[in-house]
């Protein structure tokens, strides 16, 4: 993504961050559609809320929830800005996530998603969680069926190209999913395999 500009309050303590997006930036995002529109992965508006996070000292996403596809338009660019809330009295920052698509503007700034950022002196509460991973799959899960999942989410709508059919396995605990994901061969180098939990009541399910 390509940062345009940071605005800080120092008086309130908010800031207001803006980027721009684009297919030839990012080809692979060619590779996710909603109702045959390419669309932002639901993962990449986490690493959007994620850098904002970061450049106001609050690199921890508590809670993210997507509103709307964040389309990406093949002939132009999309500008994205989050504004980032005060911190409140337990150090959490709300945060919402707006689009632009900047050749047209037709309908104006559409919010694509809304959160929480916190610090990372709350990390050390999910040591146990990340103790799990120690051993893979986590003991006491139960694996689920992701046969035809792709072709489930086609029919849904959802259409991942060959770049983002990535999923290779997923265990359950309670409420806690644990997915492992391998990037298909000849798309990214440096990176194989990526194993991640996240919790089965969010509203924010990964796509990459």
């Amino acid at each position: 993504m390509q940062h345009l500009s940071s605005t800080y309050d120092l008086l309130t303590g908010s800031a207001l961050i803006s980027y721009r997006l684009s297919l030839s930036n990012y080809p692979w995002s060619a590779h996710h559609k909603d109702f045959d529109r390419v669309s932002l992965v639901g993962t990449g508006l986490l690493e959007l809320a994620l850098t904002a996070g970061l450049a106001v000292g609050s690199p921890r996403i508590l809670e993210l929830t997507q509103t709307a596809p964040l389309l990406i338009s093949t002939a132009s660019r999309t500008r994205v800005k989050i504004q980032v809330q005060a911190a409140d009295a337990r150090g959490h920052r709300a945060f919402s996530l707006h689009g632009l698509d900047e050749a047209s503007g037709a309908g104006g700034w559409i919010l694509h998603a809304t959160g929480v950022l916190a610090g990372s002196e709350e990390g050390s509460r999910e040591e146990s969680a990340v103790l799990l991973l120690a051993a893979w799959p986590p003991e006491g899960t139960t694996q689920l069926d992701i046969s035809n999942l792709y072709a489930r989410l086609s029919a849904r709508g959802l259409d991942c190209g060959p770049a983002l059919q990535e999923l290779t396995g997923a265990w359950r605990c309670g409420e806690t999913i644990y997915a492992e994901v391998a990037l298909p061969a000849g798309t990214i180098s440096g990176a194989t395999c990526f194993k991640h939990a996240f919790s089965a009541s969010s509203s924010t399910a990964p796509s990459r």
